[in-house]
């Protein structure tokens, strides 16, 4: 090949390569403001990422994570946490000691592997710190071409990187441990899928209403939700409120596909959302499919054989990392490891592959690592067809001039390996039909336990609209650092109209005629029922389990909260708002933002709250606001004014929005800061000095 050959071909390959790289940016991220969002939502969690411990739970997830990174799914050492290893979500199996998220443990391996990397060239924090400013000026560039003044935003957005940048560097604290490596690659996974729902509700509601009400929606979910405080904590409640946000677009996609192709790959792409959330938690993913599966049959355009062959061939490939780590681990694809027995003390084996090497053959067991109860059956079942084969039944020997193996024996040995093959198949077959005979039962045993407490009034009312004081939990412990739904995002305080309109839009004829055929439901239509359906599963599944002494924002129920930004996006009286008042709105919110900052760090300053009370000082405002948010909207649906006078109740909605949005990011920020802060140890150093400032009203430092 010619130099100029080779030259072309470089240049079609670079073509190529630039060709995928623009696909896979527009199907990840929409378009440039759905990158801006991402973006924007890593920097925003990158304020008060925090290196220290929220939850005991976390020790599980770093201690696999570590060993995970040393070849092995077993825990082979207890370097988080207590020396026992008696934390939550460890569990005890065969002498072996597991976690229980490998979905959210493997899924962080990438990120450990570059943190680890970066840390040998440079400083992992001022490396950090640059690539936060990198981000920002990225979010310069992608937005000015959509501002009055794009000139004057990349020169003040890149004053700003600079500085921020700077200013981190001259109050650095010295290098990251690498002994915090693997919760910041945790922490950095968890991010990631926060700030990706926050992508898909802006292509969900650019979809439907136009790219203002979808960027208001992306940056909502990111900045006035539940989904910003646990971002930054390496728990499931990320990853598994992304794949439910993403089991609703493309089910909305499906829908409003204009071809059977389309409709048939974004089908696909729904219950592949539902097989890969069964990796990160099998609960969550059941909820999702038992509200899926009736609704998706029920109005698809078309359930064709063939269009169904390929949903459930996603469904099963997508199932594959939940199957093969159960394996791996159990010998059982189907055991949810969350549902092993928890690890209390129980005697471990002195070497993880001490199990397989004793009961394996020779040295072919030897590699048995984090997996000695799979090893053992395998090597056994191995084993003895190996045995079978060593003893021809001619009993003649190879090295007399014979045949090593005569027609015969080959038959046999290969009789006797499918045998072996097919009774582990149908062991492991029986053993997991059994097990999800068992999950199923176990499933709907809760929902009927949790139908009996749908009543119960004062437990709705503490869930969902005023959290307070409950020492009964735990009377040791401050229950008060919990709020409830309202409390947690006071602009759900607007669903209140959903019925109103829901009555005035639906009449008995239309009632009528949707019964006659599923056909008449639009694609918008479809999808609010699927969220329903979702959300009331979800609610009845977790109900009888709440309120809880470690809910914080009643995280059982987080998916919640981005669905709760699609009903708001399905407002009428919300959309007019940020459609017809976008600069009144950003103003109130920002506005309040810095004056809600300052007065709450006044408040807890002049009363010198502890952690409870000064949670507790931010719920009763929240609820107050949420409870605003409220009447606006139900003023707003039932008196439905015209001219001037919609106009001012507009204005006075885009405020009280406002005013709701700007209370929930107070108290990320001060929360994330302050409020939470044990150690006083920050990924960027600026908001360690910040932190460091406000040492005086921080109830733990």
């Amino acid at each position: 090949m010619s130099t100029a050959d080779r030259v072309e071909r470089l240049e079609e390959l670079d073509a190529e390569l630039d060709a995928f790289a623009r696909r896979l940016f527009y199907a990840v991220f929409g378009d440039r403001i759905g990158a801006a969002v991402f973006l924007g939502a890593l920097l925003f969690f990158a304020l008060y990422w925090r290196v220290e411990f929220l939850s005991t739970d976390n020790y599980m997830h770093v201690n696999t994570l570590l060993s995970v990174s040393d070849g092995g799914l077993a825990i082979d050492r207890f370097v988080y946490g207590p020396p026992s290893g008696e934390t939550p979500a460890i569990h005890y199996f065969r002498g072996q000691v597991y976690g229980d998220n490998y979905g959210l443990i493997l899924s962080s391996l990438p990120a450990l592997y570059v943190f680890r990397a970066v840390s040998f060239a440079v400083d992992l924090r001022v490396a950090l710190a640059g690539l936060w400013s990198l981000g920002l000026l990225g979010v310069v560039v992608l937005v000015r071409s959509r501002t009055n003044r794009p000139e004057a935003v990349t020169v003040v957005g890149s004053a700003l990187a600079l500085l921020v940048f700077l200013g981190n560097v001259a109050v650095s604290a010295g290098p990251i441990d690498p002994y915090w490596h693997p919760l910041l690659a945790l922490q950095t996974t968890s991010m990631a899928f926060a700030a990706l729902i926050a992508v898909l509700l802006y292509r969900l509601a650019s979809d439907l209403y136009g790219r203002r009400v979808g960027t208001a929606a992306g940056l909502a979910s990111a900045l006035a939700t539940p989904v910003a405080f646990w971002a930054v904590v390496p728990k499931r409640h990320s990853a598994t409120a992304f794949f439910a946000v993403l089991a609703l677009y493309a089910f909305y996609r499906s829908r409003a596909g204009t071809t059977v192709r389309e409709e048939t790959t974004f089908r696909a792409v729904t219950y592949a959302s539902v097989g890969l959330c069964t990796w990160f938690h099998s609960a969550e993913a059941l909820i999702l499919l038992v509200a899926l599966a009736p609704v998706d049959l029920l109005t698809a355009r078309h359930n064709r054989p063939k269009q169904l062959v390929v949903v459930g061939v996603a469904f099963a490939v997508s199932m594959l990392p939940f199957l093969v780590t159960n394996y791996a681990i159990t010998g059982n694809p189907a055991q949810p490891l969350r549902l092993l027995p928890s690890y209390t003390g129980q005697p471990l084996a002195a070497d993880p592959g001490a199990s397989s090497t004793a009961s394996g053959s020779g040295g072919a067991a030897t590699s048995g690592g984090g997996t000695a109860a799979p090893s053992t059956a395998g090597d056994g079942a191995t084993g003895g067809a190996t045995t079978g084969d060593a003893t021809p039944s001619g009993g003649s020997s190879a090295g007399q001039g014979e045949s090593p193996v005569s027609g015969r024996g080959v038959v046999g040995s290969f009789v006797a390996r499918v045998v072996a093959l097919l009774t582990a198949v149908v062991g492991v077959s029986t053993e997991s039909f059994a097990t999800v005979v068992d999950g199923v039962d176990y499933f709907q045993s809760r929902l009927v336990s949790s139908m009996r407490v749908v009543t119960d009034t004062d437990r709705l009312t503490e869930v969902f609209l005023r959290s307070g004081y409950r020492p009964s939990l735990r009377p040791r412990q401050d229950r008060a650092v919990n709020l409830s739904v309202l409390e947690s995002m006071p602009l759900l305080g607007a669903l209140v109209a959903v019925p109103v309109l829901a009555a005035r839009r639906t009449s008995r004829a239309r009632l009528r005629r949707l019964a006659r055929t599923r056909r008449t439901l639009s694609p918008v239509a479809a999808t609010d029922l699927l969220a329903l359906v979702y959300v009331a599963v979800l609610v009845v599944f977790y109900l009888r389990s709440l309120p809880l002494h470690h809910m914080l924002t009643v995280r059982y129920l987080h998916p919640l909260y981005p669905f709760g930004m699609y009903a708001l996006v399905r407002l009428p009286a919300v959309r007019h708002v940020v459609e017809g008042h976008g600069a009144l709105l950003w103003r109130s919110y920002l506005g309040s933002v810095v004056a809600g900052t300052a007065a709450y760090l006044g408040a807890l300053a002049v009363f010198d709250t502890v952690q409870g009370e000064a949670v507790q000082l931010y719920a009763v405002c929240a609820f107050a606001v949420g409870v605003a948010v409220g009447v606006w909207a139900l003023v707003s649906s039932l008196r439905g004014p015209s001219g001037r006078e919609e106009t001012r109740l507009q204005r006075v909605g885009t405020v009280v929005l406002g005013v709701a949005a700007a209370a929930m990011t107070v108290y990320l920020l001060v929360a994330g800061v302050v409020l939470f802060s044990v150690a006083g140890d920050f990924v960027l150093p600026v908001s360690r000095a910040v932190s460091d400032a406000l040492v005086g009203v921080n109830p733990f430092r």
